[in-house]
Parts: C-alpha cells; sequence; structure tokens
C-alpha cells in the first residue's frame, strides 16, 4: 500500500543513526521532506483513512527516530555541530513533527472534499439514485466483466404511466414529491448490489448483475404489483400517490 512508503523514509533516516550520523536523521531536509510526498500520494486512493494513517505514521515514527538519535549521542552537547546540518534544537524538531500532522489533515481534507464532489456529480439532486452519466460508467465496467467471466447480467428500463397527469393536476413541487417517493421504492424494493439510476424525467434504469433474465424478470413484475397495489405516500392536498 501507498503507507509502506513511510516505514522506509523512518528506516532510511535510522540508517544515519546507524552509522553514527544523527544530525542527518534529524536536520536533513531532502529526507525529511519526502515524508510529506509520502503523505500527498495517499491522496491518490481517495480514502480518507489512509491519508490520516500515513501522516499518524510518520509523525511517530519521526518521533521515535528523533528520541534515539537525542538519547543516543547526546546532541544537546555544545560540541555537537556539523557545517552542513547545524545543530540540534527540540523546538525545530517539534516543528518537523506538527508540521506533519499538519500535511496529515490537509491530505485527509482534500479528499473527503474530493470524495463529496466524486459522489455529488454521480448522483441525482433530486431522488438521490445515480445518475446517467454515473449508470453509463458503471455499464461499461459491468459489461466488460460480464463478457470476461461470462456472467449473467440484467437491465430494465422503467418509465412511470402518465406522469405528466401528475404535473399538470398538483403541480411540479408534487412531481418531484412523486419521483421522490418513486425512487424510495425503488431502492427498498432492489438489491444493493443492484444499481439503480434515475436517467431522466420519469425514466429510471436498473442493472443487475449476476441475475439471469428469468429471475430480472420476477423481480421487476413484484415490483409492478407493488407499485400499482399500494400507496407509495401522500402527495400534497393529502392524495395518495398510486401509479403503474
Amino acid at each position: 500500500s501507498r503507507t509502506a512508503a513511510v516505514p522506509l523514509i523512518s528506516l532510511g533516516l535510522a540508517t544515519f543513526i546507524a552509522y553514527s550520523e544523527p544530525l542527518i536523521a534529524t536536520n536533513s531536509m531532502v529526507l525529511f521532506e519526502v515524508y510529506f510526498l509520502a503523505i500527498m500520494a495517499t491522496a491518490l486512493r481517495h480514502d480518507a483513512r489512509l491519508s490520516l494513517l500515513a501522516g499518524v505514521l510518520a509523525a511517530l515514527q519521526y518521533s521515535v527516530v528523533v528520541v534515539v538519535a537525542a538519547t543516543t549521542f547526546d546532541l544537546l552537547e555544545p560540541g555537537v555541530f556539523s557545517e552542513r546540518y547545524g545543530s540540534f534544537s527540540w523546538g525545530t524538531q517539534t516543528s518537523r513533527i506538527v508540521m506533519l500532522l499538519v500535511a496529515s489533515a490537509i491530505a485527509t481534507v482534500i479528499v473527503v472534499r474530493q470524495s463529496d464532489l466524486l459522489r455529488r456529480s454521480s448522483v441525482d439532486s433530486l431522488t438521490g439514485l445515480y445518475n446517467r452519466a454515473a449508470f453509463t460508467e458503471r455499464l461499461e465496467t459491468e459489461a466488460t466483466r460480464t463478457r470476461r467471466h461470462r456472467h449473467p447480467l440484467s437491465i430494465a428500463m422503467i418509465d412511470i404511466d402518465h406522469f405528466k397527469h401528475i404535473n399538470d393536476g398538483y403541480g411540479h413541487a408534487a412531481g418531484d414529491e412523486a419521483l421522490v417517493l418513486f425512487a424510495d421504492a425503488l431502492r427498498h424494493e432492489f438489491r444493493k448490489t443492484d444499481l439503480v439510476a434515475r436517467l431522466g424525467g420519469e425514466e429510471f434504469v436498473v442493472m443487475m448483475p449476476e441475475t439471469e433474465p428469468a429471475n430480472a424478470t420476477a423481480k421487476l413484475d413484484r415490483f409492478v404489483r407493488h407499485v400499482a397495489e399500494h400507496s407509495l405516500g401522500t402527495l400534497r392536498k393529502d392524495t395518495e400517490l398510486r401509479m403503474t
């Protein structure tokens, strides 16, 4: 995983301690800055927990390196100095550790915001179902997998009958409410492994991986009967929503 780079950097710093070069381990900017590259690289995985783990791991491991170097070589002695790397300072080391934690926090926030934007771009804002673009992308993936492994894949187009009558009779706000209630019914009736999307207007689609056509038809028949026989909710003016 991408967090594996952090222990390698720490091991590299520890190697300088083993070769009696503690100031390189604690004061080198080049080696230390690789930590930041490792932390930011975790953002490419779009996993906030991974970014947070990498940052905390870097801060802890670097702290251990600093403590071992300072206690083993007594770096606070006046004579311990390097023209290239300077002298040891607890203040500087504390600042470095804080910077690692800050970098971890920034990477985590970036990933969270990226995930939120990705979710918003793939979800229909009214119903909360996947939108056409998300469905098309998932369809390409599932179709490839289906061809490769010769597994069944069923897709159903679902259209609400005479939806214009709801808009005309109760207004477009009530029509939106009806779409939300219908989307909730779809979510409830189909599996979490099925992908339910709104293509636009009153048109929906359900993709059912690992489902033979006969089983898909049976599921759809049950859903059609459920919608026809039950009220999906209450529209404005206390009118029960029934549709086919």
